[in-house]
């Protein structure tokens, strides 16, 4: 969705030595808004179902929930938790372990967003002793004999338990198969017919129900999304939503299924972006574009191991893609919530550069105060730009300013972690700051209090917090609680009298965010 705003824009670059600086000129009438609905806590990536079952794990998701108020909580590997009993010679399925599971995100007010794909998938047959490899059972059918009789057995036990009601806000998710160098496993066509298959037994159980796919990987050309959906233009079952994932990495050459290729690291941050409005091309092209589009992962960097993921820089990626990508993608779902669930690696380090917006240790990264940040904005929509957007409640006006970098070249083509630790901006493109000024004008005349949130390398920035301790390796719990007090984002306020406008001036370096918050004091 597109928006004309009524005001004055304009916006001054002076590169010149003397300044130093980019200079952003704004003037915005405040008094000319249009209704918007913030999807930013719309979803969030939870890992693995099997994460659960760690008592950290679910702490941290609690201390995430009673800060974020995320409404759906996506995770994988939903049959991971599924037991088998014989009774009576009579095979059974227990579902109590995801009945626990499902119980404690209802007592956090998060609902479920179930991937079901086999990945990772370990099954143990009830003759069987020895653990299938996964890569055999993948390619294998066995995987879908087993899915198409504990699927419809787990919805009916689910509807006995939860109702009816409860089930249709629940969302579900097919993902096409893809082998571990992220090319197909199966083909469209047998992708559609899987989805088919699964559509009917959950549609005739619960019609109300959702039911999502293909999981399109960005990775591919976008040619290759409109060949999955082909399919489905003489289908019964057409998904409820389209799902995609992104992550910052594209071909080293042109890339053909066929022929795999290596990947490298995408340097711009709009690059997302480009993905997402191809997309939306492609879904009108066959005739979707009323069918809602989930991104249902996406990372600023995937890879995990690298201090990057610890920085500000997720969190000015976060809120710029939000903000960039209102009105095309409905859905943008983080992928992490927490380190724990990189449970395949065996970090002792309280920080080792994993996605999560939450540490091991329960401690808030920067990615989660941006997150923060996005939810004090207003449901009326001023004005946004580049580097800003501005909204409007009953209470206030919000103005949230933020100043993406760019991972440079050398890091995109040789990432080195470690360096991260001593230079947090050496993955980044040596730019100069932004002096941003935004005029706003037609403000109620009186005395305002005027907040002022900070994320940069010195507030809200876990990262720079441990350097303070040396980065040592082990912390005590006295420490860890030092870690949390020192790394949330700074907070200013001051009281003023305006008179119909008010300039807002502040400068902006590497990868820092600012949420100013203007309410008037009665």
């Amino acid at each position: 969705m597109d928006y004309i705003f009524n005001y004055m824009h304009y916006v001054e670059k002076d590169t010149s030595l003397h300044r130093l600086s980019i200079i952003q000129k704004e003037k915005v009438n405040v008094s000319k808004w249009t209704p918007i609905e913030p999807y930013w806590n719309y979803m969030i990536n939870l890992g693995t179902i099997t994460d659960f079952e760690k008592p950290a794990y679910r702490y941290s998701l609690k201390i995430m929930q009673n800060k974020l108020h995320f409404q759906y909580g996506r995770c994988i590997g939903l049959f991971l938790l599924v037991d088998e009993h014989i009774i009576h010679g009579q095979l059974t399925y227990d579902f109590s372990k995801i009945f626990d599971v499902i119980d404690f995100l209802r007592s956090i007010q998060l609902k479920p967003h179930f991937e079901l794909s086999d990945k990772p998938f370990h099954i143990y047959k009830a003759n069987e002793t020895e653990l299938i490899d996964y890569n055999q059972f993948l390619d294998s059918p066995r995987y879908d004999e087993y899915f198409f009789q504990v699927f419809p057995a787990f919805i009916k036990a689910c509807i006995t338990r939860y109702g009816f009601d409860e089930l249709a806000s629940w969302k579900f998710e097919l993902w096409r198969r893809y082998n571990p160098n992220m090319t197909s496993l199966e083909s469209p066509k047998d992708y559609c017919n899987r989805f088919q298959k699964t559509a009917k037994i959950l549609k005739s159980l619960v019609p109300n129900a959702s039911l999502g796919g293909p999981g399109f990987n960005t990775f591919l050309d976008t040619d290759f999304f409109g060949q999955l959906l082909e399919p489905f233009q003489n289908a019964t079952y057409l998904p409820d939503f389209l799902s995609a994932y992104y992550f910052g990495y594209v071909p080293q050459r042109s890339y053909s299924e066929s022929q795999p290729t290596g990947y490298t690291t995408v340097t711009t941050s709009h690059n997302m972006q480009v993905k997402i409005k191809e997309l939306l091309l492609c879904k009108e092209h066959y005739n979707m574009q009323n069918i809602p589009l989930y991104i249902t992962e996406y990372s600023a960097y995937l890879s995990q191991g690298n201090y990057i993921n610890d920085s500000t820089y997720p969190a000015v990626f976060i809120i710029q893609q939000m903000i960039e990508n209102y009105g095309h993608a409905d859905v943008l779902a983080y992928w992490l919530a927490c380190d724990i669930s990189l449970q395949y690696n065996n970090y002792s380090y309280p920080l080792f550069g994993g996605n999560g917006i939450i540490t091991k240790n329960a401690i808030p990264k920067a990615s989660f105060y941006a997150f923060d940040f996005l939810n004090q904005l207003g449901d009326g929509l001023i004005a946004k730009g580049e580097h800003f957007i501005i909204t409007r409640s009953e209470e206030s006006i919000q103005v949230l300013v933020f100043y993406q970098t760019n991972l440079n070249h050398k890091f995109a083509s040789s990432p080195f972690s470690q360096e991260l630790l001593h230079y947090p901006y050496s993955a980044f493109e040596d730019v100069l700051p932004l002096d941003i000024s935004i005029h706003l004008t037609h403000l109620p005349s009186g005395n305002y209090l005027i907040k002022e949130h900070t994320i940069n390398l010195t507030h809200g920035n876990v990262l720079s917090s441990w350097g303070q301790l040396n980065y040592w390796k082990v912390l005590k719990d006295d420490e860890i609680e030092y870690l949390k007090h020192e790394s949330i984002p700074s907070v200013k306020i001051k009281n003023e009298m305006i008179e119909n406008h008010y300039c807002l001036q502040t400068k902006l370096s590497y990868n820092e965010t600012k949420l100013f918050i203007l309410e008037q004091n009665i």
